[in-house]
């Protein structure tokens, strides 16, 4: 079990670090006391920098709680994240900067892109597919399955395969 660290952070009203967490100088490759006083701008590639410090902007202009999804670029190489920044407040209300949360969903992404290349191979096959769960209920079935049989998903989700039984066959035909 790896523990999950959010890559935590905040910021004066020049977008300047004035805090990071351990776990972003290990995604920006750098010790604290480089990141400290620098801006997203100077630490990270191509425009990374640039949505980051649009997201600290909108959070100084509105004073609410913005979200952004995409990649950056870092000295590790390009990472996605989730980007959650807010209003960091003085006592009297007023907005004196931003902090931020960047949760890595790189290998979320490339799970669902997994997961669709497996969805297409499933919808393009010729061969019926059936997936059942440990109970041997029908969760899913592909179109060629729908072809051959006649059942429609309707039909055969919730189902067992016993659906297909024919019934000139006896129980020792099917136990083989």
């Amino acid at each position: 079990f790896a523990a999950v660290v959010d890559r935590c952070l905040a910021r004066d009203p020049q977008g300047r670090f004035g805090f990071v967490n351990e776990a972003i100088c290990r995604a920006l490759g750098r010790p604290a006391d480089a990141v400290l006083g620098r801006t997203a701008g100077e630490l990270l590639a191509g425009d990374g920098g640039a949505r980051l410090a649009a997201l600290h902007a909108e959070v100084l202009r509105d004073g609410g709680v913005v979200s952004w999804e995409g990649e950056l670029a870092t000295d590790l190489g390009r990472r996605g994240f989730l980007c959650t920044a807010g209003p960091l407040r003085e006592a009297d209300g007023r907005v004196s900067g931003s902090f931020g949360v960047l949760h890595d969903i790189t290998e979320r992404r490339r799970d669902e892109e997994r997961q669709r290349h497996w969805a297409k191979a499933f919808e393009s096959t010729r061969d019926g597919v059936v997936i059942c769960d440990a109970g041997t209920r029908i969760l899913s079935i592909n179109r060629a399955f729908t072809d051959i049989t006649g059942y429609a998903a309707e039909e055969a989700i919730g189902q067992t395969p016993a659906l297909l039984h024919s019934g000139r066959h006896d129980a020792a035909f099917y136990r083989e």
